[in-house]
C-alpha cells in the first residue's frame, strides 16, 4: 500500500457497480460535462461496502517520470513542519513532500521527492536541499510503507496542523506510556502506528491527536486497525460532517440495509 502520492497513479476515472437491488450502474466518462446525480465513484470509494459493490474500474494513467530525486533533512519536530510548508508553497514542484516521525523522538524527517526530466529535476533538488538545509539522497527506507504498531489510524490536518499533530503524538507517548509513529504527506494525510499497553490509553492516545485534529474542517483521526481487546468501547471514527448526508444516500441506495450494515460510520 502506497501513502506517498505518485504521479504514475491517480484514482479512479470510471466506475461500474451493483447495487444493493442488483442495478448495475456507471458513472463518470472521459469527458465530464453537464453531469448530473450522483457521481458514484466518489461515493463508492471508501465506504466499506455499504452502498454498493464496485465490479469494474477504470483508471486514468500518466508515464513514470524519467528523473527522479529524493532531497532530505532531519530536525525537530516543529522546524520540519514548517520547512515541509515552504517546499508545498514554493515553485519547485515536488511529487511528494513527506514526513517521518519514529516513536519516541522529538525529531522528524523531511524527504521531498522531485521528479521530471535529469537535467531539470537536479536543479529543483539543489535548490530544494539549499531551501531545506538538507542533501540529495536515496530513497527513504520507509518510503511508501505504514509505520509499525498495534493500532493503524489515519490522521488529516491543514497544513498548519501537521505541526499539531507531531507535537501531539510525543505528548500522547509521555502521557499514556505508548509509543506512536507518525508517517505520511506534509499536505496533511499522515498514518500513525500506536502501541499502547492498555485499551484506556489507547484511547487516550486517539483523543490527544483528535484534540490536534478536532473536526471535519481542520483534520481528523480515524482508527484503521486495532486489537480487539483494545478496540472494544473505542470511537473509530471520530467527529464527521455530512453524517446526514451520508445516512440519506445509505437509504436512497439501499433501503433494506443489506450491504455491510453497521460498518460505517454512524452505524450505516
Amino acid at each position: 500500500m502506497s501513502i506517498c502520492p505518485q504521479p504514475d497513479r491517480v484514482v479512479a476515472f470510471i466506475a461500474t457497480v451493483v447495487l444493493a437491488d442488483g442495478t448495475v450502474a456507471t458513472s463518470g466518462g472521459k469527458v465530464v460535462k453537464n453531469v448530473a446525480g450522483y457521481d458514484l465513484a466518489k461515493i463508492m470509494t471508501g465506504s466499506y461496502g455499504t452502498l454498493g459493490i464496485i465490479v469494474r474500474a477504470a483508471f486514468r494513467l500518466h508515464p513514470v517520470r524519467p528523473a527522479r530525486a529524493y532531497v532530505l533533512r532531519t530536525g525537530p519536530l516543529e522546524e520540519v513542519a514548517d520547512l515541509a510548508r515552504e517546499v508545498i508553497g514554493s515553485q519547485l514542484a515536488p511529487a511528494a513532500v513527506e514526513i517521518d516521525r519514529q516513536a519516541g523522538s522529538d525529531e522528524a524527517v523531511l524527504a521531498v521527492l522531485l521528479e521530471g526530466t535529469g537535467d531539470a529535476v537536479a536543479a529543483r533538488a539543489a535548490e530544494t536541499a539549499a531551501l531545506v538545509g538538507g542533501a540529495v539522497g536515496e530513497e527513504p527506507a520507509w518510503w511508501a510503507r505504514l509505520p509499525v504498531g498495534d493500532t493503524t489510524a489515519k490522521a488529516t490536518a491543514t497544513l498548519m496542523g501537521v505541526n499539531a499533530l507531531l507535537r501531539a503524538a510525543r505528548s500522547a507517548e509521555q502521557a499514556h506510556g505508548a509509543a506512536v509513529a507518525v508517517r505520511g504527506s506534509a499536505v496533511g494525510v499522515l498514518h500513525a502506528g500506536i502501541t499502547t499497553p492498555t485499551a484506556a490509553a489507547l484511547a487516550g492516545v486517539v483523543t490527544r491527536l483528535r484534540a490536534a485534529a478536532p473536526g471535519p474542517g481542520e483534520g481528523t483521526v480515524t482508527v484503521l486497525t486495532a486489537p480487539a481487546e483494545l478496540r472494544a468501547g473505542l470511537d473509530v471514527w471520530g467527529p464527521v460532517g455530512g453524517l446526514e448526508l451520508m445516512r440519506g444516500i445509505k437509504q436512497r441506495l439501499d433501503p433494506g440495509r443489506n450491504l455491510a450494515p453497521g460498518r460505517f460510520v454512524g452505524g450505516i
